[in-house]
């Protein structure tokens, strides 16, 4: 069985056995973080990016940077510790 066939609940449970390894610290915190991806367009496509597109396609955006902070929001969760911006 692999991970990828795990439910949530259970790939939690062995993720924090494993992190119990690692610390006796019984206090475990969380960063928020968002990567915000503020252009699609790029010269190359990577293997993994869904949303590549070339330099000129009439899919292509650049998300100018006073929007960044705004990208990073998302209603049903709690604001971001770290925003990162990211290109493709």
């Amino acid at each position: 069985m692999g991970l990828w066939d795990l439910d949530i609940l259970t790939l939690g449970r062995w993720a924090n056995l494993v992190r119990c390894r690692f610390t006796l610290n019984l206090r475990v915190t969380y960063v928020v973080d968002r990567n915000v991806n503020y252009t699609n367009i790029a010269f190359r496509a990577a293997g993994f990016c869904a949303f590549f597109r070339p330099p000129g396609h009439a899919e292509g955006y650049v998300l100018p940077w006073r929007n960044w902070p705004k990208a990073g929001r998302d209603p049903g969760l709690a604001a971001p510790a770290l925003l990162q911006a990211v290109s493709s």
